[in-house]
């Protein structure tokens, strides 16, 4: 029975834990994913982000896209998928409108069978926690409302952290899907490099029955047994059994398992170490006295085997690049011309690469055998006369477009010289009229300026101060002058006065 396989965590904007669980993705033959808090959500066919990047999901062919603020869904396999991340920060009216959103959503793919894979930061005992908070209540209320059950099995924590450990992550299922899911679980025994663990599950292809829940039976072609080949059926079965000879025996290289480009055996051999250091860890904080340094010496051991790890990656991907960049100029129709045009094969290199040449060669003799005595029919030969023709019609064709082409130019050609023909006259006069104007405008600026006054028949006295008589002036003659009003005073030149005169001015200022 085929099985579809799934995998939903949260990996806290890691890049190291991003590029762990497309590992283990890789390894596990996942077929769909949904992540919680990824690291980015690259532009690709399989991967699909919500509005604001909290959740996204990595499929194979993801049909029927929607999304919004911390929700995405697809149609993958016939069943919708929808990835929910809320955070812990929001309030719960935030989250009672979050659920009403998310709702409309699932009513949406009905009725298709739904699963709803995330965080919600909400706890209750209906999906194993200890404790039930105010937001368990209400995702619990919700899912019965919208007719959902919880996947969720036993108690192992979803999120463990120094402090301790709690159940988030939780799965929910229509009932047209729940019955076909098997193994849900926890996967403890895998390092993620994030305080959450993956949880992992199948979802089996038919029902019960035997039948499929959501194709109908198709009547389609059938093998038509009278007019089957026995001896070629035997060949093909001889093949089959060759194949599966070889693989038992080696043949096919043990590295081909699934992986991706960076994977080595030293990274593996550092992540079973550092599962083994949060198995003592954890085993340590299980047992009712515990010593509080012994405590934080092993997990302390464990961070330093998560780091180790999370450095190796790093050194991984990096050696990969460049070694991928390297192989530009040895082979540029190789690995990297393949990646761009997307033709690399992710997972595993062809079955034919690791066989015998023995072998390979008895495989294709068995599926593709020689028959004596047939003779293929004999082609027609081309006529000399329709190949000339044909050569005739394509000049012409040629010369008739290279025509219309040059006069298409012409064309361009005089419309530019009539629109320059129009256009110049016009813009020289309006620049002349541009520059009189310019010209007016800073004489009369100029003229503004001269409001220069001339005092005549004022008496001089030695240190006497200009801008002080001028005021003395103003305020005999009743003019209001403010002292912003005068830029510079000085004496021009000095007229001998007479005596009386003198002292008529005097009394005045007096």
């Amino acid at each position: 029975m085929a099985q579809f396989h799934f995998l939903q965590g949260n990996i806290n904007h890691s890049a190291r834990a991003q590029d762990l669980l497309l590992q283990s993705m890789a390894e596990w033959s996942i077929d769909v994913a949904v992540v919680a808090e990824p690291y980015f959500v690259p532009a690709r066919v399989n991967w699909l982000g919500c509005a604001d990047g909290l959740v996204a999901i990595i499929g194979g062919t993801l049909i029927d896209p929607s999304r919004g603020r911390g929700w995405v869904a697809a149609v993958s396999d016939g069943i919708a998928v929808v990835g929910t991340y809320f955070s812990p920060n929001k309030s719960l009216a935030d989250f009672e409108g979050f659920l009403v959103e998310l709702g409309a959503v699932v009513n949406r793919y009905h009725p298709r069978p739904v699963l709803v894979l995330g965080d919600h930061n909400a706890k209750s005992s209906a999906w194993g926690s200890p404790v039930t908070d105010s937001r368990g209540e209400v995702l619990e209320e919700w899912a019965v409302t919208t007719g959902l059950v919880v996947l969720n099995r036993g108690s192992e924590y979803t999120c463990v952290r120094q402090r301790g450990g709690s159940i988030v992550d939780v799965s929910f299922a229509s009932p047209s899907v729940a019955g076909r899911v098997r193994d849900w679980r926890v996967a403890a025994e895998v390092e993620t490099l994030s305080d959450h663990r993956y949880i992992r599950f199948d979802v089996s292809a038919q029902t019960a029955n035997g039948r499929h829940p959501t194709t109908p039976i198709n009547d389609g072609p059938r093998w038509a047994l009278k007019n089957i080949d026995r001896e070629l059926l035997e060949e093909a079965a001889l093949v089959q059994s060759w194949i599966w000879e070889s693989a038992t025996d080696g043949l096919v290289d043990a590295s081909a398992r699934r992986r991706v480009y960076w994977w080595t055996d030293e990274i593996a051999r550092l992540r079973v170490e550092c599962v083994a250091a949060r198995r003592r860890y954890t085993r340590y904080r299980r047992r009712r006295r515990r010593d509080p340094v012994e405590e934080g010496a092993l997990y302390e051991v464990y961070r330093a085997s998560k780091e180790t790890l999370w450095l190796a990656i790093g050194d991984s991907k990096s050696r990969a690049r460049e070694e991928l960049l390297g192989s530009l100029d040895r082979d540029p129709w190789g690995r990297p011309y393949r990646w761009v045009r997307g033709k690399l094969r992710p997972w595993a290199p062809p079955v034919v690469q690791g066989m015998q040449p023995q072998l390979l060669e008895a495989v294709v003799s068995a599926l593709f055998p020689e028959r004596t005595g047939h003779v293929p029919p004999a082609m027609a030969q081309a006529d000399g006369n329709e190949v000339n023709a044909l050569r005739t019609e394509v000049r012409e064709f040629r010369e008739e477009l290279m025509g219309r082409v040059d006069a298409l130019e012409v064309r361009v050609n005089e419309v530019e010289e009539k629109i320059e023909q129009s256009v110049s006259p016009r813009l020289a006069e309006l620049e002349t009229t541009v520059s009189e104007l310019k010209l007016q405008l800073n004489e009369r600026e100029q003229e503004s300026l001269l409001n220069d006054v001339q005092v005549s028949g004022v008496p001089e006295t030695k240190g006497e101060n200009p801008t002080q008589l001028l005021n003395f002036q103003d305020v005999k003659l009743g003019v209001s002058l403010d002292e912003r009003d005068v830029v510079f005073v000085r004496n021009l030149k000095q007229y001998p006065l007479s005596t009386e005169l003198h002292l008529a001015y005097t009394k005045l200022l007096m």
